[in-house]
């Protein structure tokens, strides 16, 4: 997820600084869903285990992540104002900025 995250920062002009927290307060969250983040212990945990060797051995090839993120970039400012004036995923500016500040609150 670091990874993932450096390379979207490396291609954007976001300034940002991400904050980690820990699954177990995550968890205690209500309507914090967060994309393409599993929790390591939940429900879904197996999807991270998922081992995808078959898949290149059959000719499967990602993309690296910089050009995914530059291009998924280009591509939500080609969107009209009133889809990209809402997100669709995650939990919203405001319930990011209160989680935040009740993981900040309990770690300090």
């Amino acid at each position: 997820m670091g990874n993932l995250l450096e390379d979207c920062l490396a291609v954007s002009a976001a300034n940002m600084t991400p904050t980690w927290v820990d699954a177990s307060f995550l968890k205690q969250q209500e309507n914090i869903a967060l994309p393409i983040w599993e929790d390591p212990n939940g429900a879904s945990a197996g999807l991270l285990m998922v081992d995808g060797n078959r898949a290149a051995e059959a000719g499967l090839r990602n993309r690296p992540t910089r050009e995914t993120a530059r291009d998924t970039i280009e591509w939500w400012g080609t969107l009209p104002a009133e889809r990209t004036a809402t997100i669709k995923a995650g939990p919203g500016a405001q319930r990011e900025a209160e989680v935040l500040a009740l993981w900040r609150e309990r770690n300090n």
